[in-house]
């Protein structure tokens, strides 16, 4: 029999172990798209999405069922995929591979049963990096005369 080698033994790696993703908005990368088939025969497209900031290399999915029997999780899966496209600046979507490669922002957070994280809501990356104006920045919060108003003319 060989030896194994081990004169001496490696460092302790570092916990790798990832916790769920916290709630919140994050820039990502659409990093696969793909049809599968699930178990019970239907066909959907998963998409995975990795993550490029504070959590960089996380995952997270989003699977789209588009030919479920139910015609409600079709239009869901509709809705999804249109939302996604949108966000990536496409003007519509024929394959799963089409999406590969764009970036975005995505907003996390439970499922409906709060057994897992899944993506609640598609975001272009520009748009979803610039704040909505706040009160304050038109006067409206500090009383400061805005006019002329349309009814003062």
């Amino acid at each position: 029999m060989g030896s194994i080698g081990l004169a001496e033994l490696l460092p302790e790696r570092e916990n790798t172990e990832f916790g769920d993703i916290p709630d919140g908005i994050y820039a990502a990368e659409i990093s696969g798209s793909e049809w599968r088939t699930s178990q019970a025969g239907h066909r959907y497209v998963s998409v995975e999405f990795t993550l490029t900031d504070a959590l960089a290399g996380r995952k997270i999915w989003t699977n789209l069922n588009f030919e479920f029997p139910d015609k409600g999780v079709q239009d869901m899966a509709m809705r999804i995929g249109s939302d996604i496209a949108r966000s990536v600046g496409l003007q519509g979507l024929q394959e799963p591979e089409e999406l590969i490669g764009h970036e975005l922002m995505i907003k996390t957070g439970d499922d409906s049963k709060k057994l897992r994280k899944e993506v609640k809501r598609y975001m272009p990356k520009e748009r979803a990096s610039t704040p909505p104006p706040t009160a304050a920045a038109n006067g409206a919060a500090t009383g400061q005369a805005q006019g002329p108003y349309p009814w003062e003319a």
